[in-house]
């Protein structure tokens, strides 16, 4: 996932907005996103954006409309200034179904850690048993 949205982001202006709603992700993830960038070679900029309080409306309050429409929202207002939108849980991928509408890419990494894995055992050899 980091290393998609650096390639997406060095193909525009180089903005990744990072959306997460628990505090603890968001350093780790911007470090991935920021490892990947170095891999690269590209230069990006990524700009944090926390959901402070989705999710003690999830887990607390269980009103998961309620978590979806402050995530929803931030990710609104990430897509006017990022050219690649990355959720830093695995959990959010709940969202995918009301990201259709968004106008840059948004990232998970369920999905593409699936796909690598694929890709990875597609060209692997195997010996058999």
């Amino acid at each position: 996932m980091a290393e998609e949205a650096v390639r997406v982001a060095s193909r525009a202006d180089r903005r990744i907005a990072l959306v997460a709603t628990v505090r603890s992700t968001v350093g780790p993830s911007r470090r991935l996103v920021e490892r990947a960038s170095r891999a690269l070679s590209e230069n990006v900029v990524v700009r944090e954006r926390l959901v402070d309080g989705a999710l003690d409306v999830l887990m607390k309050e269980g009103d998961r409309a309620k978590h979806n429409r402050l995530v929803m929202d931030e990710i609104r207002r990430a897509e006017r200034d990022a050219d690649v939108i990355v959720l830093a849980q695995g959990s959010m991928i709940a969202l995918l179904p009301e990201l259709k509408d968004v106008s840059v890419p948004v990232l998970t990494s369920p999905r593409l850690g699936i796909e690598r894995i694929k890709s990875i055992v597609d060209g692997a050899a195997f010996a058999p048993l």
